[in-house]
């Protein structure tokens, strides 16, 4: 809802708590909650910090769930951060326990991931070819918000690519979609780009 700080304090409670008990399962989760939150506040050397830690702690348990989860959030990290490279060496290991757990779930949001790193790179067919990939896996699971996702990815690389046409379709389609789900977070990035259209 938005309320970072509040968020912030409790999970600091919270791995306080942990940290005495010395709980790693409980450590490792909330070490990559704080990851989480401080990428959405654009803190990167916090979130990488707390990104790091989680990942440690679910390697040292072998648990692979975890740690895909964890190496998801450093790949989402390294791109909001320009490092393309990093972002894909963190999002194959990801695959690679998803592949090894067997939770098929965790892939579309990978192949999103994996879809920002390649169009930071100007690697556009492979990047619309891993939202292709992920909009199909969202579908057959009829995961709307998922499908909305992966349609504001498209219209992000098409924008990348100058093709404004494509980029406004995808675009005003995920944005009917937040709406319809009222996901505020996502409505509100695409808004952007559609009322800057429509002034232009």
């Amino acid at each position: 809802e938005g309320n970072w700080w509040r968020s912030e304090v409790l999970a600091c409670h919270a791995l306080q708590i942990f940290d005495d008990k010395d709980y790693q399962h409980g450590q490792a989760h909330t070490h990559n909650h704080l990851g989480a939150l401080y990428q959405r506040m654009n803190l990167w050397e916090k979130s990488e910090t707390h990104l790091q830690t989680a990942c440690r702690f679910w390697e040292a348990m072998a648990d692979h769930h975890g740690l895909f989860r964890g190496l998801q959030n450093l790949g989402s990290l390294y791109n909001k951060m320009d490092k393309p490279q990093e972002a894909i060496s963190y999002l194959e290991k990801a695959l690679a326990y998803i592949e090894k757990t067997g939770e098929q779930g965790g892939l579309p949001t990978a192949y999103l991931n994996l879809s920002n790193s390649y169009s930071l790179l100007g690697e556009f067919d492979q990047a619309e070819s891993l939202i292709k990939q992920a909009e199909t896996l969202y579908q057959q699971n009829a995961n709307l918000l998922g499908v909305y996702k992966a349609w504001e990815n498209f219209g992000t690389v098409y924008q990348q690519q100058q093709r404004w046409q494509k980029a406004e379709r995808y675009y005003e389609a995920a944005l009917q979609g937040y709406r319809d789900l009222n996901y505020v977070e996502g409505y509100r990035r695409v808004e952007v780009f559609v009322n800057e259209r429509k002034k232009g």
